[in-house]
């Protein structure tokens, strides 16, 4: 495409590298082109310098804790940072890792991963992995539904158009900076992973890569064909750019609409969808698009004829563990907030009698030891032994493992006023992804040195040999019927634990068996069924003022008040920074979601509130992943 320039490194570790940071790899989506499917970048003339992070895709969100001051944001944001070694760009051929960032389809971006981190782990001459990092859009800039029964100048997963305009550049450039395109395996973390997941059954995809790292993802949750349908109308309205009477389902009106959209500032754009964030309405990441698109059918149907690769796929012992603000200080659980949790998942999986579900959720969930994993067991445990043993059926090979080391301890750190997680929280969601590219860095202990090297080798001797075993011991491919994994544990001698049996083999019959039955089995899901509050509160039922709402109402009011000063879709504080390159981002003050209750109903709207944000917290935490075990967001944070 054209001649780049980028730099040389060498790491604390004395690691030597070679990087080249903000490679151009489609048009920049401005203009008529937003919305759009990314257009191939067209060649350059003369040198290109790449030696720094250029910009970040737009994000402007309060479902976060994180607060992006050294960002630098643009509408301009498609590149690609590659890392590379001596080796590889002398003798050619090195096995390449694209990496997809997490960030709930709504924020951050790839200049999270610390260069000396994947330089370290990827890049020593023995190891030789050629590093691929890619910007995607976000929010209402790459996800955008307005009109899910018809084809339009929008295309509706453009996020995910940009995930493969960057494989495509990978397949035709990334030769001349030493890697192999026949050797690209895919890898993502959290919502990336559930990226990368969609992508491994895409029909567009096929030849793009060869192999997928899926780590912590939320993997199996219905994916309606009209989500984000509510959400990109509600945005187009706070916009300026549709009337009360827009009608969807006309093209005409359609195109109206996303003309005037493209003729907005994007500093406003992001202000609308800021604004409508905080009253609940967020962008919840793809959709099925139909024929020619990225996902044509619902991710489940595409599992049935998904190309049968190797995939190396695992969970970390405590994930999130949401609910365990329900568990009270005495040891006894809320059953009342328990019932509501169940309640909402009942709803959000789709199962036909309702309450039947709701109520073998709650029985058995309503233990102390049970509480915190409502979410986690049929998020991230069951759907992601569900969708391997599915793969291995098809004849594709599976590396399963789960990793969990406890004592991170300092190695992450979240931030001067958060508290670190105890070894009885760890390994959290996030926890183990310090040891592969620095996030959430905070002080290395010589173990946690043998830790990064040991955890990393794994992943790297996948990606160069399609075999993640260490040399010393076997770690062995997935056979559904022994649900075998590696645990990822590090004894006093620095040994991992290996091969074990019967990966969550309770909760997988529970939740794919049990609740199955007594839920009477699932009908598909509509956005309108996650998102209209009204209908789940009525299914949840409110508990009244005499009632009360558990054993320890006053301390989950606590968790509730703590979450939204962190973020959420209550109370939201809001701390951006003009960042965007050039422009002068309008920042907003609170807003509240119970603004216009009519109060004197002699309804409990504080009760209200809090059954309607633990239910939006239920419909974000299983479409994309969202806060730590304290209510905060716990993914990504930004370092200096």
């Amino acid at each position: 495409t054209g001649q780049i320039r980028g730099r040389h490194v060498i790491t604390s570790r004395n690691t030597s590298g070679y990087v080249f940071l903000g490679i151009p790899y489609a048009e920049p989506p401005l203009g008529e082109l937003r919305y759009r499917a990314p257009r191939p970048v067209r060649p350059w003339k003369g040198t290109i310098v790449v030696n720094d992070y250029k910009t970040s895709c737009l994000w402007n969100s309060t479902i976060t804790s994180n607060i992006p001051e050294f960002t630098r944001m643009s509408e301009d944001c498609l590149t690609v940072n590659v890392f590379t070694n001596e080796k590889c760009l002398l003798d050619g051929g090195c096995a390449v890792v694209y990496m997809i960032h997490g960030g709930e389809y709504n924020f951050d971006s790839p200049m999270l991963y610390r260069i000396d981190f994947l330089v370290d782990n990827f890049l020593p001459e023995e190891r030789s992995v050629l590093v691929v990092t890619v910007t995607y859009r976000l929010g209402s800039f790459g996800f955008l539904n307005l009109s899910p029964n018809l084809k339009s100048s929008a295309v509706k997963n453009a996020g995910l158009l940009d995930m493969i305009e960057g494989l495509r550049w990978v397949q035709k450039e990334i030769s001349n900076l030493g890697g192999n395109p026949n050797r690209v395996t895919l890898m993502g973390h959290s919502s990336g992973a559930v990226n990368a997941h969609q992508l491994t059954v895409s029909p567009l995809t096929e030849g793009l890569f060869h192999r997928a790292i899926i780590m912590s993802a939320l993997l199996g949750i219905p994916i309606p064909p009209n989500n984000g349908e509510r959400v990109s109308k509600q945005f187009a309205a706070a916009a300026g750019c549709a009337g009360e009477n827009f009608h969807n389902k006309d093209a005409e009106a359609v195109e109206n609409v996303l003309n005037c959209l493209r003729k907005v500032d994007a500093k406003k754009l992001l202000d609308v969808q800021r604004d409508i964030e905080d009253s609940g309405f967020t962008f919840q990441g793809p959709c099925v698009d139909g024929p020619d698109g990225v996902l044509p059918e619902r991710v489940e149907e595409l599992l049935k004829t998904a190309r049968p690769i190797k995939m190396m796929i695992g969970t970390v012992g405590k994930e999130m563990q949401n609910t365990d603000y329900l568990v009270c200080a005495d040891g006894s659980v809320d059953r009342e907030g328990v019932r509501a949790v169940c309640s909402a998942v009942a709803v959000m999986f789709g199962y036909r009698n309702e309450r039947q579900a709701a109520r073998k959720c709650a029985n058995e969930y309503a233990r102390p030891n049970k509480t915190p994993y409502i979410l986690d067991d049929p998020c991230f445990f069951v759907n992601s032994a569900l969708y391997s043993e599915a793969l291995t059926k098809a004849g594709g090979v599976v590396f399963l493992y789960q990793f969990d080391y406890a004592n991170v301890g300092d190695a992450f750190y979240l931030g001067p006023s958060i508290p670190k997680y105890t070894p009885a929280q760890s390994p959290h969601h996030t926890q183990e992804f310090v040891y592969i590219v620095g996030i959430h860095l905070g002080n290395f202990t010589e173990k946690d040195e043998i830790v990064r090297v040991k955890f990393s080798q794994l992943l790297v001797d996948f990606i160069n040999k399609g075999d993640p075993s260490p040399l010393d011991q076997r770690w062995t491919r997935l056979r559904p019927e022994l649900m075998n994994y590696f645990d990822i544990d590090f004894d006093e001698e620095n040994n991992m634990r290996g091969m074990k049996y019967a990966y969550h083999a309770f909760e997988i019959t529970f939740w794919n068996r049990t609740m199955l039955r007594a839920g009477g089995g699932t009908v598909p899901v509509t956005d309108e069924a996650l998102l209209q509050s009204e209908a789940l509160v009525d299914v949840v039922g409110i508990p009244t003022s005499n009632s009360g709402s558990g054993a320890c109402n006053t301390k989950n009011s606590a968790k509730l008040s703590e979450y939204s000063k962190w973020g959420g879709h209550t109370t939201v504080q809001k701390h951006l920074h003009n960042l965007i390159v050039g422009s002068n981002l309008r920042t907003q003050p609170q807003s509240n979601i119970t603004k216009g209750f009519d109060k004197s109903d002699g309804t409990d709207w504080s009760t209200v509130v809090f059954i309607v944000s633990i239910l939006a917290m239920i419909i974000t935490a299983c479409y994309a992943v969202f806060s730590s075990r304290r209510m905060r967001r716990a993914e990504y944070e930004r370092f200096n």
